[in-house]
């Protein structure tokens, strides 16, 4: 954890505490909730826009990143998933979609976590360069797939996160 004085108790680090209540609501509630839409305006009025919007980023993408990642481990038998829609999923999908994301999940986001792991508190210009490395590389590794949705005029599924009880995951 780059960047935090002390790795065990990241609250002490200023904006950690309201940070991870953020990311806790989007996570529980869904990011598009209406209770994500009023911690993402309580924390922009004491933050400030600029950060709020890079933190509500970082949430996207880990939103997005445990999806796919969750995704991979099941197909690999890492996560044991029972669900139906495992069994329903075809061998081509899984074949494409493994072949497609291994590199990014098993090799680069591996080797950039056992790199952070020895840093010590780093500028802040650093965290933020380093930061738009990651996204950036991930960020070419799904652009092609926005491309193709565009091509094939997919729409975005409709989650009514408003239904889904919130609480502890």
């Amino acid at each position: 954890m780059a960047g935090i004085a002390d790795p065990s108790k990241p609250g002490d680090t200023p904006g950690a505490k309201d940070s991870v209540k953020y990311a806790r609501t989007l996570a529980e509630c869904g990011p598009r909730s209406t209770q994500e839409k009023e911690a993402f305006a309580e924390f922009a009025k004491v933050y400030g826009e600029g950060r709020a919007s890079s933190l509500q980023a970082v949430c996207w993408f880990l939103h997005w990143g445990s999806f796919t990642g969750n995704t991979l481990n099941g197909m690999i038998g890492i996560k044991n998933n029972q669900g139906k829609e495992a069994k329903q999923t075809g061998c081509f999908f899984k074949l494409t979609f493994f072949l497609y994301y291994f590199p990014l999940f098993f090799i680069l986001i591996n080797l950039v976590g056992c790199l952070l792991k020895p840093l010590p508190k780093v500028p802040a210009c650093v965290c933020a360069t380093m930061g738009f490395v990651l996204a950036l590389t991930a960020g070419i590794w799904f652009f092609p797939l926005g491309v193709i949705g565009i091509i094939v005029c997919a729409k975005p599924p409709i989650q009514d996160y408003e239904a889904i009880p919130s609480g502890p995951l």
